[in-house]
């Protein structure tokens, strides 16, 4: 799996996690401590320049899963 492969992946999950979970963009990225606009680029795709690590373990953390397993294909289980 290459990067693009990967990215493409996190931001199905995000946004699967999100609509799942019935959270706003705004609730979503207050609980992830990322803004809207931020949101916006990660479900679209686009690996924002100032995306951190510290993003990854708080969304994971907020819907009790491992930091892999926002990379998954949604297929998985």
């Amino acid at each position: 799996m290459d990067k693009q492969d990967q990215i493409r992946n996190l931001s199905r999950n995000i946004a699967h996690l999100r609509k799942q979970h019935r959270l706003s963009k705004a609730e979503m990225a207050r609980l992830a401590g990322i803004s809207t606009a931020t949101l916006t680029k990660l479900e679209a795709g686009i690996l924002p320049p100032r995306f951190s690590t510290e993003t990854i373990l708080c969304i994971s953390d907020c819907f009790g899963l491992s930091p892999s397993e926002l990379f998954r294909p949604e297929s998985d289980p």
